[in-house]
């Protein structure tokens, strides 16, 4: 742990302190609050947390943040143009290009690294009228289930220090737990938008359809950006700006559609712990009360290795994803600017040996067949997935996010016993482009941690999922 990461609870009131990032927008178009107010509170919010070793925030943009401000106040005073986000207060994490502000990906050799323009997804939040004000922490690369950072320090979790804050989206799910703002960027490559988010007790979701340019990559097969937010309303606006379309609604009522529990996928990872049973009790019960239907189903875990006879082993790092041919392409794409030409450069600096070799070459004479039998394999899983879906009659699957309980700071060898708790159902499927989000179950915590337990869903279209959880999140609170 870094200096300061004491395993005890810091002495300020965490989570969800902001209104939703809707009623923020609404607010400063009609000018019921000045945008540079709203702004201000949430970098003094920044400051009291980092204040407390938070950890969450490693870049504050205060000056051109307070500018943006200035001049969305301007502008709704003028009567002119607002945009869906104008004003909003967002934080990103830091292998998120954001221009002129730093990508370090959180390893050495880019701790400086600024580059010039905005990738895709932040161009869309900027047109909107959003507003930068933090980047966010992540381990190396953003490979790692713990908020440790080799540049940045190790992000705490804000619910509970003693209590890991999950990675790799580690400082975004932790600034929205704390109140710094209502939403904000991630990235998932193999459950990093999700598990963070559970772990602070927030909403993540990884979506199937944003541009990946312009993100640090580790595999462009698997690698998404994606928002976190305090709600799934929060997300659910971030992801309709990115993609060009209105905000998703809730669905009035849910009658006739079904929910699956995978309960043999839940029995393979072992015996659910009394918080997560409880989640998904409460979240069937709450669906139940909105028209849904929530059954049990089988045949799932054999989805999940549906892609075993052409590709058996399909985590990271295998020879069929090149993450150095990712790297360079990212690095090209900023030929000139960038001080790092090539992925041995980046490479020679890094602070992790695994890390490191998930970057060497891949080499041999037989990669064109295991690229093919990668694509292959990948098609054989995404029919698998769909038609289990579409067999069954179901809308969506539900579980919870973890089996056991989160995992302590302070037992040694937490980081690599997470991989088997807080991502046992998160590191499956991501090669797919289909859409996952976890969300918190207020009325349900792990124990004596303060965590709320959370679901898990997994969909097929990223509007009817969010559409879904909208709903489940409306009949939590009825």
């Amino acid at each position: 742990m870094g200096a300061g990461a004491s395993a005890s609870t810091i002495a300020w009131e965490p989570s969800c302190l902001t209104p939703s990032a809707a009623e923020l927008v609404r607010a400063i178009k009609t000018g019921e609050k000045r945008c540079v107010d709203v702004v201000t509170a949430a970098l003094e919010r920044i400051d009291l947390v980092e204040g407390n070793n938070l950890r969450a925030c490693v870049e504050v943009l205060r000056e051109s943040a307070l500018a943006q401000a200035a001049a969305v106040d301007a502008k709704v005073k003028a009567g002119g143009d607002l945009g869906a986000l104008e004003g909003l207060p967002v934080v990103i994490k830091v292998n998120i290009d954001v221009a002129g502000t730093l990508s370090t990906a959180s390893t050495p050799g880019l701790a400086e690294w600024r580059p010039a323009t905005s990738a895709p997804c932040v161009e869309k939040l900027l047109a909107a009228g959003a507003i930068p004000i933090a980047k966010t922490n992540m381990p190396e690369m953003a490979v790692g289930f713990t908020g440790q950072s080799p540049v940045h320090g190790t992000c705490l979790n804000p619910r509970n220090t003693a209590y890991n804050c999950g990675g790799s989206s580690s400082g975004t799910a932790a600034a929205v737990a704390a109140g710094v703002a209502a939403c904000g960027l991630g990235s998932d490559t193999g459950g990093s938008l999700r598990g963070p988010a559970a772990l602070c007790g927030v909403v993540g979701f990884r979506p199937s359809r944003w541009p990946g340019a312009g993100v640090v990559p580790i595999s462009a097969l698997r690698d998404t950006p994606g928002p976190m937010g305090a709600t799934v309303a929060d997300v659910a606006l971030l992801d309709a700006v990115v993609n060009g379309e209105a905000p998703v609604a809730a669905p009035d009522g849910l009658a006739g559609v079904t929910f699956g529990v995978p309960r043999d996928w839940l029995a393979a990872k072992g015996e659910c712990c009394d918080a997560a049973t409880r989640a998904l009790e409460a979240a069937a019960a709450a669906l139940a009360s909105a028209g849904a239907a929530v059954e049990d189903v089988e045949g799932f875990h054999d989805v999940t290795r549906a892609d075993a006879d052409r590709w058996p082993l399909p985590f990271l790092p295998v020879p069929p994803e090149n993450c150095r041919a990712d790297l360079q392409a990212y690095l090209d794409g900023h030929a000139g600017i960038c001080p790092l030409k090539t992925v041995a450069d980046v490479q020679a600096e890094m602070a992790s040996d695994f890390i490191r070799a998930t970057y060497d070459p891949v080499e041999g004479d037989d990669l064109p067949a295991k690229f093919a039998a990668r694509d292959e394999g990948v098609a054989k899983l995404d029919g698998a997935y769909r038609a289990f879906f579409e067999a069954r009659g179901i809308r969506a699957l539900i579980l919870p996010t973890f089996v056991g309980p989160p995992g302590r700071v302070d037992v040694e060898g937490y980081a690599g016993k997470a991989l088997g708790n807080e991502y046992a159902l998160l590191f499956h499927l991501n090669e797919l482009r289909v859409p996952s989000l976890c969300l918190p179950i207020p009325s349900v915590a792990h124990g004596d941690t303060g965590i709320p337990a959370s679901v898990l869903l997994y969909g097929v279209d990223d509007r009817e999922l969010l559409g879904l959880a909208l709903a489940l999140e409306t009949a939590l609170r009825a």
